[in-house]
């Protein structure tokens, strides 16, 4: 019962299936993901940080993880394969060699809703990733919770609580 209540309110395990995150996370990698602040107040969101959510597509079942890249009230562009928010260069020092951003869908600047995010894939090869700039802001009502640990590989165990802008998670 006890089990029950924690992986249903507090915490829950989540692997990573796929390659949309790569470098961060990659296929078959097993994180911990912190579920009781989406459930005990209305949450807050940090650019940076990593989440689990329900992707605001019709009959999808599967879980996404992706990095809040925009927040309400922010501005999106991306312009010579770069992100923009607030017409402000983003860094994004956990991409693969410093990729092209691709738009996809997102054509020219693009505002982000209240109650909602826009979030991306650190993989950014072409294909690599299924992300806001295909499926648009993700609500918050979506978001499972935030990505706290990765546990195995055991040689990779580390916490994911807050972003680091430095070393990029």
């Amino acid at each position: 019962m006890l089990a029950l209540f924690i992986r249903t309110f507090i915490f829950q395990t989540a692997y990573v299936d796929g390659s949309s995150m790569y470098p961060t996370f990659e296929d078959g990698e097993l994180l911990i993901v912190k579920k009781y602040e989406n459930i005990i107040k209305h949450p807050k969101y940090t650019r940076g940080e990593i989440i689990i959510f329900s992707p605001p597509i019709k009959g999808n079942k599967k879980l996404y993880i992706k990095r809040i890249i925009g927040l309400p009230g922010d501005k999106i562009s991306i312009e010579g394969g770069k992100l923009y928010i607030n017409d402000k260069l983003l860094n994004e020092p956990y991409i693969e060699n410093d990729l092209y951003t691709e738009a996809i869908h997102l054509a020219g600047p693009h505002a982000i809703s209240e109650d909602e995010l826009f979030v991306v894939g650190d993989n950014r090869h072409p294909g690599g990733s299924i992300d806001s700039r295909t499926f648009g802001e993700v609500p918050f009502k979506n978001v499972v919770g935030k990505v706290s640990y990765r546990i195995f590989p055991l040689t990779k165990i580390r916490h994911f609580d807050s972003y680091n802008e430095k070393d990029g998670a």
